[in-house]
C-alpha cells in the first residue's frame, strides 16, 4: 500500500495528523498518533451509500427569471401568486439569495420548471498526475511552490 501521505510503498499504520485520519507509512506517522483501526470495517462500509441527493441547480436564478418573463409575470405579480416577498424573488434572481426548498419548491410548480438536480455524494478516490496518483504530500509540494512564487 502506499503511504497517504508521502506516496512510499509500506506497511501502513491509522495515524492522526493534525486532526485527519490518514494511513500512514511508520515514518510519517512519527508527526502525528497512531490511532487503532476499527474494529469492523465492515459497518463503516455498510452504513455508507451512495444514494443521490438533489441539489439546486447552479442557474437557478436563469431558470426562474426566463421562465417568468415567457409567462409574462412582473416580480410583483409572481410573489402574489406563490404568496412569497417581491423582494425576495428579486434577490433570488440576482442569485444573492439560495432559495429554500418552500420556495424552490413553489417556484417548480407554478413555473413548471425543475431546480434541483441529482448529485451522487461521496469521495473522490484517487486523484492522477501524469498516470500516477497524487498523495497529500504531492498536493502541499504543489501548493508551496505556488505560494513561494
Amino acid at each position: 500500500m502506499e503511504c497517504e501521505l508521502c506516496g512510499k510503498k509500506a506497511k501502513l499504520v491509522r495515524a492522526e495528523i493534525e486532526g485527519v485520519v490518514l494511513e500512514v507509512c511508520p515514518d510519517c506517522a512519527r508527526l502525528g498518533t497512531i490511532v487503532e483501526l476499527p474494529k469492523s470495517k465492515s459497518k463503516i462500509l455498510k452504513n455508507f451509500t451512495n444514494k443521490p441527493e438533489l441539489e439546486i441547480v447552479s442557474e437557478y436564478n436563469l431558470k426562474i427569471s426566463e421562465r417568468r418573463k415567457k409567462l409574462n409575470l412582473s416580480l410583483k405579480e409572481l410573489a402574489q401568486k406563490i404568496n412569497e416577498k417581491e423582494s425576495v424573488l428579486k434577490r433570488i434572481e440576482h442569485k444573492e439569495l439560495i432559495p429554500d426548498d418552500k420556495i424552490a419548491r413553489k417556484l417548480e410548480k407554478f413555473l413548471g420548471i425543475s431546480l434541483y438536480e441529482k448529485v451522487i455524494s461521496g469521495f473522490q478516490t484517487t486523484i492522477k498526475k501524469g498516470g500516477k496518483d497524487l498523495t497529500i504530500g504531492d498536493i502541499a509540494k504543489i501548493r508551496v511552490k505556488e505560494n513561494t512564487v
